[in-house]
């Protein structure tokens, strides 16, 4: 080793190089900002718990709970004393050719029959039935998501019966809510007795509080036997009582949009089929036949029911086809009108056609 080099080694072990230290200044100032971070932090846990801070809910007496009205989600109203339209001397006799046996139009702004052909008489209202089905199960549904189990019984009692269906199957699920618009939308008379046996345990029972909400409408000439529509000589009422069903459902948020949808996306049959819907029978009757729903005079038609039974005879005792429909149309001034048809005894698209004479002919 070098000389020069011994003697810096020997200074180093005798000398070691000095550390730097960091300034005071520097770390009074890390302290304070740490500490104020640790502050604020606490004080903003601290502020956000008393803030989300809730005072417990009044407990109701027995008392209150036993005496409150229950209100249902969806639940029909009156906001009239009375539905049933008034026959006057300016209600005007339908001469026009139309192949319905009756027919009534009403103006819903003063409920007054502007034309009728046999309105008063006896009609069987088919699956327009199930306008007073949807009602009075509004009337009674506690939870519209409701999830409900189709029996199999159900199934096995509607399969020879002639009734339309959604093609529910025994065990499937389905909700509240799609089986009141597949009672409509699809004239589903599976839906219909899955829902009268879930609210009332039967369909005679719920039949009862059809017939019990008729007699609350004030509807003398209206009386069920079913809540289907299939035809029974007992089970009948009027265009005019119709109309006012009709004008009673559409008075009601939820069953206005039953009756008024255009389309609606059941989920239970996504899962049997990604691409089908639900589809308005009513619309069907309009486009399916190239009639438009926007009528010459002005008119939109904009909601329905169809209805179609071919269990009466003629005269020779023949099979007598029964095709009914009952339409609500509206005109630019606001005016809403619903128009029933029943008794074509013709073919489908006849009911489609006479709504579109009646309703061009007798509102100008």
């Amino acid at each position: 080793m070098l000389m020069d080099d011994k003697k810096k080694v020997a200074e180093e072990s005798i000398d070691p190089p000095k550390k730097e230290n960091i300034p005071m200044p520097l770390i009074a100032v890390a302290v304070t900002i740490g500490v104020l971070l640790f502050l604020t932090v606490w004080l903003v846990s601290f502020a956000g718990c008393m803030f989300d801070k809730t005072e417990p809910a009044e407990t109701e007496t027995e008392t209150e709970t036993e005496t409150r009205e229950v209100s249902y989600p969806i639940a029909t109203s009156a906001k009239r004393d009375s539905y049933l339209p008034k026959t006057e001397d300016s209600t005007q006799l339908i001469t026009a050719t139309v192949d319905a046996k009756n027919a009534a139009l009403v103006d819903l702004s003063d409920y007054r029959v502007i034309a009728s052909k046999k309105g008063d008489e006896k009609i069987y209202p088919a699956s327009m039935t199930k306008v007073m089905t949807l009602i009075v199960a509004c009337d009674h549904v506690t939870d519209p998501d409701e999830i409900i189990t189709v029996s199999a019984e159900i199934v096995e009692r509607l399969k020879d019966s002639g009734a339309s269906v959604m093609s529910l199957s025994a065990g499937e699920q389905i909700s509240v809510r799609s089986l009141l618009y597949g009672l409509i939308m699809k004239s589903a008379g599976d839906a219909a007795q899955v829902l009268a046996e879930h609210i009332a345990g039967s369909e005679e029972a719920f039949v009862a509080l059809m017939n019990q909400k008729a007699s609350e409408m004030g509807l003398t000439q209206t009386h069920f036997v079913n809540c289907t529509g299939l035809h029974s000589d007992d089970h009948y009422t009027t265009c005019k009582e119709m109309a006012a069903i009709f004008a009673y459902a559409l008075d009601n948020a939820f069953t206005k949009d039953v009756l008024t949808v255009r389309e609606y996306n059941a989920p239970a049959y996504y899962e049997k089929d990604f691409v089908y819907y639900l589809k308005a029978g009513w619309a069907t009757n309009f486009t399916d036949y190239n009639l438009s729903l926007n009528l010459s005079n002005g008119l939109t038609v904009f909601g329905g029911k169809t209805g179609y039974t071919a269990d009466t005879y003629d005269d020779a005792g023949n099979p007598e086809k029964n095709h009914c429909l009952v339409t609500c149309a509206k005109s630019s001034d606001g005016h809403v009108y619903v128009l029933v048809t029943a008794g074509g005894t013709g073919v489908a698209k006849g009911r489609a056609t006479d709504a579109t004479t009646i309703y061009t002919t007798y509102i100008k």
